[in-house]
């Protein structure tokens, strides 16, 4: 049964592949898709999310936003979650990225999952383990990064973001569709001794180089009072102290229920053990 399964999956996406490229020329670049000129692109423009729509679904019907065209600075406005979207990638582009949001949103409902179990009273000791693709996270927020500035959604001050700031979109591209970030450089764990608020929003914003402020060099998310960053800009300047890189281990304990999500990188460096504390809201870190 599953021989048959992995063929019929097979043959189902050979279709795919060869009506993508029916539709695509080796030379075609659409002129509405950032990524044009990396690789074929389809003839017909999608409507791309920033922010996964499937996250966006998993969140409500609207979002609450800030910094987009029309919102007053510093304040929020309600908008439904089409609203959140651009033409700006082609469909073969489009698709090629899909299993990034697929992985965002396993990791996102993972964290809502372990939210909601410590909310109820425990009934026995237990240890459970997952495991999410660090290196496609990793792509996954650079490729909300992209939609966000590139779209010239985000405004700054009544200004568009791209308009002010300068980002080496290149360098963007290459990280966003090789998963290839500078040395030292990967998924960072933003830790902090302050009390965790387990808020639902999930917030997506830039990071500014720490050198130069009007540079983009990357970019952040921060959901249930965690904050990740992955900075693709070898120029981006000292990183403050308090990031984790490429933490190989997130683990929520309450003293009876520990939670284990294992993160997996293409290329394994030094990392650490993120332990969480969840009535004390403590960090320790450990090698």
């Amino acid at each position: 049964m599953l021989t048959e399964l992995g063929s019929h999956q097979s043959r189902v996406l050979s279709r795919r592949e060869t009506s993508m490229t029916n539709q695509s020329s080796a030379n075609y670049e659409h002129p509405k898709c950032y990524l044009a000129g990396r690789g074929a692109c389809h003839k017909t423009i999608s409507l791309e999310h920033w922010i996964s729509k499937s996250l966006l679904r998993e969140l409500g019907t609207t979002v609450a936003v800030k910094g987009l065209p029309g919102v007053p600075v510093g304040q929020a406005k309600v908008i439904g979650i089409g609203a959140l979207g651009a033409n700006i990638l082609c469909k073969k582009h489009n698709s090629m990225l899909s299993n990034l949001d697929e992985n965002a949103l396993k990791f996102f409902n993972l964290r809502r999952r372990i939210d909601r179990s410590f909310s109820k009273p425990p009934f026995a000791q237990m240890i459970a383990n997952y495991q999410v693709d660090g290196s496609l996270f990793e792509r996954w927020i650079l490729k909300a990064l992209a939609g966000m500035v590139l779209s010239g959604a985000a405004e700054i001050d009544g200004q568009k973001i791209k308009s002010v700031f300068s980002m080496n979109t290149e360098l963007l591209f290459d990280a966003l569709l090789t998963g290839h970030l500078p040395e030292g450089r990967g998924l960072s764990l933003v830790v902090s001794k302050e009390e965790i608020t387990a808020k639902r929003e999930l917030q997506c914003d830039m990071i500014f180089a720490w050198n130069d402020n009007r540079k983009i060099v990357g970019g952040g998310v921060t959901f249930l009072g965690q904050r990740f960053e992955v900075v693709f800009d070898p120029d981006a300047g000292h990183a403050p102290v308090d990031r984790v890189v490429r933490p190989k281990l997130l683990q929520f304990n309450d003293g009876w229920r520990t939670y284990q999500i294992h993160l997996k990188y293409k290329r394994q460096r030094i990392q650490k053990i993120v332990r969480i504390s969840v009535e004390k809201a403590d960090w320790i870190l450990r090698t």
